[in-house]
């Protein structure tokens, strides 16, 4: 049953774009359909609705296609494409069928970056003109410096695995009909094919340019993050406390310039090919921060208002340190097109002018001021990349957002910041949403699921009252085997009493027998994010294998307000392992499940691989066995981790550059980890790691596995090759899966129950 929910195609795209885990080719395989909506709407019976019309069969995607973008004018549509079977890279840009520019950029830069932190693909207004992101090719030795290849370069942490320099590169061509293509990074503009970085600000403080998008012909907004002065780059994997910041880049108004290569200056590029008589042929481009040095931002998006008036920037701000995830604040500031003077002190002029002209337009939310207000904003690390509504003369923004245990649809009125929440409809199905794009006008497309409902495509037509009516777009074709056994299927938000605002998703089968099935516990990574109630293959087939699945948002969990945030720091091991405690004992009380052996089963990832090390050594009899997926098994154990500072954080250890784990500060962390009780655990555990995880070292659950072995203990340890921190391979996630169940299976009650791996 595993194999056949993972293989229902999601949604994952503004342009109907559906992924399909392939377990036999065990690959991740994307597909997309055309759809054709009426301008005219319908009226069927007391509600209007959009007309769909699909066009011709899903198409599967080149596996060549890295990324994609439509032209200021939808005319446009530029893509980039790594060509695995003659190892080449090219840019190409297509008007309709027809093929208007093509490039191949192999020999001035490495891979292209396809993630949500760096990746850009932008068109210039003029529409002559891409900014997009890319690995720099790495420094060889030279006369000059015969170290260069060997000097150290930060890594980029979890999930890019052998990325060091995401660069920004601007692409220019002439016309359509023109034989000789301009190429360069947006620093430079050469004739000749050069490929130079992009102008940071001097050290100590290197930054690193991502998610950019033009503001003009001359003028790019992008996110930077900042190395830290102990040349540390830290992970940036679900974490919105980095050092980062807005930045400005402004490409020069005019050609080449010919300057020495001994010109040079701090907020302007520099050297750039060498020409004749050590000359080199450069455009002077400068880099200007837009954003305080206190906090960190990220995510810009920028909307053009008629004919430029009004034009406004609105990016996604964090306070720098502290928890990984924190509520949001949405910033919004005029864009401010501008022709600085290089000669000026740039950086200085610029921040300080912006930062005048910034304000927060949904401020965080400290406590909210009752269980259904609003709790703040928790959206995903990067806005949806077409995100704006006009509805009448009032501009808006839409995204999703986590509130509570669910994601729910978010509108914010851009001139005063007021947020609503958009009427999901057949609220007792307690969907969870994720926001793909707008028509810029009054449509939005979303995708929505449940534990019973597999993710389908929804048109929204928002009206001038902040009304929604739904439509179906599309919604994956199921056998009548899986449809029966989801329609079986019961969901619910059980909020548990005395430990507000602690709740758990119950998902359960909603037979009528009155019998009560054993229960999984599954507590969420983090531990500052949420389990939601969106669609998960394994938590449903886990229930249509005979068990009840209780997914607790503990304290610490975002969608609740900043308070409960900063809550848990300091008292992680215990605060958020009694909030777990609590709801498996008050889902005892409610007769949803039982005390006793082979009633009580837990697994977990990360923090959540945490929790269930500390829960079956700290209440050794409540559960049957266990399941870890690349636990956190020792606090102090820091140095191999991308996020370093998340040990010192979460044990209310202020981080600095200069941390170090001393004699004190490791006895703190010592004793919030589960390594401090592993002399109390009885239960069978099974560890799943990934050999290359750089946020949690496999040793860490191998030393705790080596611990409990040595000492006569039930245990397996399953370790998978190439597999990082999320275990999201297709074959991990099916094998990790069939093992858990296996595990479960041999020691729960009712044995008799067959399992549908």
């Amino acid at each position: 049953m595993y194999r056949e929910l993972a293989e229902i195609p999601t949604p994952t795209a503004v342009q109907i774009s559906l992924t399909v885990k392939d377990h036999d080719k065990k690959e991740t395989r994307t597909f997309t359909k055309l759809v054709s909506l009426s301008p005219n709407d319908r009226t069927v019976g007391n509600k209007t609705e959009t007309t769909v019309q699909f066009v011709g069969p899903a198409q599967e995607q080149p596996k060549d296609l890295i990324a994609s973008a439509f032209s200021p004018s939808k005319t446009l549509r530029a893509v980039l494409l790594d060509k695995k079977a003659d190892a080449t890279r090219w840019v190409e840009v297509w008007k309709g069928d027809y093929l208007q520019f093509s490039k191949e950029v192999t020999k001035y830069h490495a891979a292209f970056y396809d993630d949500f932190h760096y990746n850009s693909l932008s068109f210039a207004p003029s529409e002559n003109a891409l900014v997009y992101t890319a690995e720099a090719i790495a420094p060889k030795n030279t006369h000059e410096d015969p170290f260069a290849s060997f000097r150290f370069a930060p890594s980029l942490g979890e999930g890019f695995i052998g990325r060091k320099r995401p660069t920004l590169f601007y692409l220019h061509w002439e016309s359509p009909s023109s034989s000789r293509f301009e190429f360069e990074d947006a620093s430079t503009a050469t004739h000749d094919d050069t490929n130079l970085p992009l102008p940071l600000p001097p050290p100590p403080h290197p930054v690193h340019l991502g998610q950019a998008t033009f503001i003009t012909d001359k003028h790019i907004v992008a996110t930077g993050y900042e190395e830290s002065p102990d040349g540390k780059l830290l992970g940036l994997k679900h974490c919105t406390n980095r050092p980062a910041g807005i930045w400005d880049v402004y490409l020069p108004p005019s050609g080449p310039a010919t300057t020495t290569s001994s010109d040079t200056s701090a907020t302007t590029d520099t050297s750039a090919n060498t020409a004749a008589e050590g000359e080199v042929a450069s455009l002077s481009c400068a880099a200007a921060k837009r954003t305080a040095s206190h906090v960190s931002c990220r995510s810009p998006v920028f909307q053009k208002e008629g004919n430029g008036d009004g034009a406004m920037l609105f990016w996604l701000s964090n306070k720098i340190g502290g928890p990984h995830g924190s509520c949001v604040t949405l910033v919004s500031s005029p864009a401010s097109p501008r022709n600085p003077d290089p000669a000026s002190d740039l950086q200085k002029e610029v921040q300080e002018d912006n930062l005048t002209k910034a304000h927060a337009l949904v401020d965080a939310v400290y406590d909210p001021k009752s269980p259904d207000a609003f709790p703040g904003l928790y959206p995903e690390f990067r806005l949806p990349p077409s995100l704006f509504l006009k509805l009448g003369k009032k501009r808006y923004l839409v995204f999703h957002s986590s509130w509570r245990s669910r994601t729910v649809v978010v509108l914010v009125a851009a001139e005063d910041g007021r947020v609503t929440k958009l009427d999901a409809g057949d609220e007792e199905k307690l969907f969870s949403w994720k926001v793909l794009g707008t028509d810029d006008h009054n449509r939005v497309l979303c995708v929505r699921s449940s534990p019973s409902v597999p993710s389908e495509f929804v048109l929204g037509k928002v009206d001038e009252e902040e009304g929604v009516v739904w439509t179906v777009l599309w919604r994956p074709e199921l056998t009548s085997e899986v449809a029966s056994a989801l329609e079986g299927l019961r969901t619910e938000i059980v909020l548990v009493p005395g430990r507000y605002p602690v709740e758990t998703i119950v998902i359960r089968s909603n037979s009528g027998d009155g019998g009560v099935s054993p229960c999984i516990t599954i507590p969420h990574g983090g531990p500052h994010g949420a389990t939601s109630t969106a669609f998960t293959p394994s938590v449903t087939a886990r229930v249509l294998n005979g068990y009840t699945v209780s997914m607790p948002n503990f304290t610490g969990s975002t969608g609740y307000g900043q308070k409960y945030i900063e809550k848990l720091l300091g008292q992680c091991g215990t605060l958020d392992v009694e909030d777990c405690k609590a709801s498996v004992d008050y889902l005892v009380s409610l007769g949803i499940s039982k005390h006793g052996k082979g009633w009580q089963f837990i697994q977990g990832g990360s923090h959540g691989g945490f929790l269930t090390a500390h829960l079956v050594a700290q209440h050794s009899t409540l559960f049957t066995a266990g399941v870890m997926r690349n636990p956190v098994i020792s606090i102090g154990e820091v140095s191999t981790s991308d996020i370093p500072d998340w040990y010192y954080e979460e044990c209310d250890i202020r981080y600095t550059p200069t941390s170090t784990v001393t004699p004190s500060t490791y006895k703190k962390m010592y004793d919030a980890s589960p390594i401090a009780h592993f002399d109390k655990v009885e239960v069978p555990l099974l560890f799943l790691l990934g050999e290359v995880d750089q946020r949690v070292a496999p040793t860490q659950g191998m030393a705790f596995y080596h611990a409990l072995k040595g000492r006569g203990k039930e245990v397996d340890v399953l370790m998978f090759k190439g597999e990082s921190h999320g275990l999201e391979g297709v074959e991990c996630a099916w094998v990790g899966f069939r093992a858990e169940m296996e595990w479960f299976g041999r020691k729960r009650a009712d044995k008799s129950v067959a399992v549908l791996v």
